[in-house]
């Protein structure tokens, strides 16, 4: 037991550096089996930390309390999904506009770990800042991407930028196509945790 709690502890350390833009723990992404462990629990909890930051979504649906553990736990799933959906666009892109200029497998870790401010997701719960500081842990987020990019792997600035634009304008595009199917399976599994439509 006191290793598992160990181990979260490292997941939020690790997300914490790359929140506060490290650059050794973007160039160390996903170099290892344990870093890449690290990685998926820290953004399986920052996924946790939105849903928690929604609760007031959970009071009005009326979802019962036995029911919300299920809800956080899936809805952080849903977001480890959702960071390697937009990860494996990033890594298209490179390909796409940039002749792979870097490792597949790198530059999928880096944009995971640039998921890290989402940890702060709990925070949209405060009355009237909500929404500002949704849009902010957004725009930490895609900052985040083009400065590990830049700073991390030495790319050249107009190449990040590139990368990161190209990465969400193709994961756009997932979601208005493939995506929907998707978004489909993501609903079902969340009117499964809740027990009701949310």
């Amino acid at each position: 037991m006191g290793d598992f709690f160990l181990m979260i502890a490292e997941a939020f350390s690790l997300g914490l550096s790359a929140a506060s833009f490290d650059v050794d723990t973007f160039r160390a992404a996903g170099s290892t089996p344990e870093l890449r462990r690290l990685t998926l629990i820290m953004v399986f909890f920052a996924g946790v930390s939105r849903a928690l930051g929604s609760a007031a979504i959970l009071a009005l649906n009326r979802v019962p309390g036995r029911r919300q553990l299920p809800v956080y736990l899936s809805e952080g799933l849903v977001f480890v999904g959702t960071a390697l959906v937009l990860a494996a666009c990033a890594v298209v892109a490179d390909r796409i506009f940039l002749n792979d200029r870097i490792s597949d497998e790198r530059l999928f870790w880096i944009v995971a770990l640039a998921h890290a401010p989402f940890l702060f997701g709990i925070l949209v719960l405060m009355p009237y800042f909500g929404e500002g500081i949704e849009r902010m842990l957004r725009l930490w987020s895609t900052i985040l991407i083009f400065y590990a990019l830049h700073k991390g792997l030495a790319m050249p600035v107009h190449a990040a930028l590139i990368v990161a634009f190209a990465g969400w304008f193709t994961h756009f595009l997932f979601a208005a196509t493939l995506g929907r199917p998707l978004a489909g399976l993501v609903n079902a599994i969340r009117r499964f945790a809740a027990g009701r439509p949310i």
